[in-house]
């Protein structure tokens, strides 16, 4: 198994893109952000498909809500992506 998720960095990551606004960003943004989604959906999917270590201080539980949490996120993600495309707002 790769190196265990540091939560609090992804929850800020979160944080960060589910206040993006579809008025002032651009659809590359919303694009980047979209595989940032899904790299940290695959790292939290790892996790809990695998084996915790007794040490680590989430359980399934909580991970599982964490990668609910991501799901939304890409879903939001994706609609106010199709917003700022409607709004025109490529980069040049």
């Amino acid at each position: 198994m790769a190196e265990l998720p540091d939560i609090g960095e992804i929850e800020e990551i979160l944080a960060v893109i589910e206040t993006r606004d579809a008025v002032t960003n651009s659809v590359e943004q919303f694009d980047r952000d979209h595989g940032v989604l899904l790299d940290l959906q695959a790292e939290v999917a790892e996790v809990v498909l695998g084996q915790l270590p007794a040490k680590y201080p989430y359980d399934k539980d909580q991970l599982r809500a964490l990668l609910g949490r991501i799901q939304d996120t890409i879903v939001v993600n994706r609609a106010r992506r199709e917003s700022a495309d409607a709004l025109g707002h490529s980069l040049p």
